[in-house]
């Protein structure tokens, strides 16, 4: 898969929220510890594998559904129906994130993303996503 280091850990990072759930881009930003959650934005316009990679399940901090592979209507209405037959209920372009909101803190049994040797090593390119 091509993308950078940075954004192959957005990747990588995300295929972790389950069917049915979303993160924001502040919670993905601060898991892979990245200052910015409009590069993880970013990242996520560059997904070469979505729905596979699934940055539908990732959402603005008020819940707002955010962009999909950009900012067209088009795009945002598929990534809304995306979400809906995962069972997310969408109430006048908001999810309801106390319902559907996931974080990688809330996995009592689950070591944190931080802690996996999964993670791709930083190289130095990543210093301008505030890392």
């Amino acid at each position: 898969m091509d993308g950078t280091p940075f954004q192959k850990r957005v990747w990588l990072f995300i295929q972790q929220i389950p069917r049915g759930k979303v993160a924001t881009y502040q919670t993905v930003a601060h898991a892979i510890r990245c200052a910015s959650p409009r590069a993880v934005g970013q990242a996520l316009k560059r997904n070469p594998d979505a729905p596979c990679i699934p940055c539908h399940r990732v959402v603005a901090s008020t819940g707002l559904l955010g962009g999909y592979a950009g900012t067209s209507p088009r795009k945002i209405a598929q990534k809304k129906q995306l979400l809906e037959q995962e069972g997310v209920l969408i109430l006048h372009g908001k999810i309801d994130l106390d319902t559907y909101g996931w974080s990688p803190y809330d996995q009592k049994s689950t070591r944190s993303f931080r802690d996996s040797n999964t993670i791709p090593q930083r190289e130095k390119s990543d210093a301008q996503f505030g890392q």
